[in-house]
């Protein structure tokens, strides 16, 4: 186990074959006690495993909820494609792009259908709550899985260039 510093990020380092395998984990809030979720924890998180391990991949695992209407189910698994912030939203002219990401994941296109995995679109923010504007950009950007933590990731992944993928399981519908 690897504590960062006075962060409450953990490291975990572990061996498969010949392959070395890093987890880090969001850790737990000092002040509220409770995980720490969201795009803020995950680019940290991120950020610090990069800088300590250098990675040759980034894996965003975990799961999402489903968007029923653009194709989900339950218990699908989803490799993205591309990666979306939800609620990032920017009028500010020149700033939208910027505040939606639109970050292009590894193509795992190859290996997709061979373990079960189904490609989709992935839409991160921070907010967990059913709003009509939220779903009306689930719909407009096509995402298959909706989750608080994979778009940061893809941030900072994109700025280090280092190879990113998110892998998530649907477990409930937006």
């Amino acid at each position: 186990t690897r504590k960062f510093s006075n962060l409450p990020m953990q490291g975990y380092v572990g061996k498969f074959s010949n392959l070395a395998i890093f987890l880090i984990t969001n850790g737990v809030d000092p002040v509220n006690h409770v995980q720490n979720v969201g795009t803020q924890a995950a680019t940290l998180s991120t950020y610090v495993g990069i800088e300590y391990f250098h990675p040759d991949l980034i894996i965003s695992i975990g799961t999402a909820g489903g968007v029923e209407a653009n194709g989900a189910e339950l218990g699908e698994i989803y490799a993205s494609k591309k990666i979306y912030f939800f609620d990032r939203r920017l009028s500010l002219k020149g700033y939208r792009e910027y505040g939606l990401g639109g970050y292009k994941s590894l193509d795992l296109s190859t290996i997709d259908k061979k373990i079960g995995l189904q490609s989709g679109i992935v839409c991160s923010g921070d907010s967990f709550d059913d709003n009509q504007t939220d779903y009306n950009m689930f719909i407009k950007e096509h995402c298959s899985a909706v989750d608080m933590e994979a778009a940061g990731v893809a941030w900072v992944s994109m700025l280090t260039k280092t190879p990113m993928v998110a892998i998530k399981g649907i477990t409930n519908f937006v």
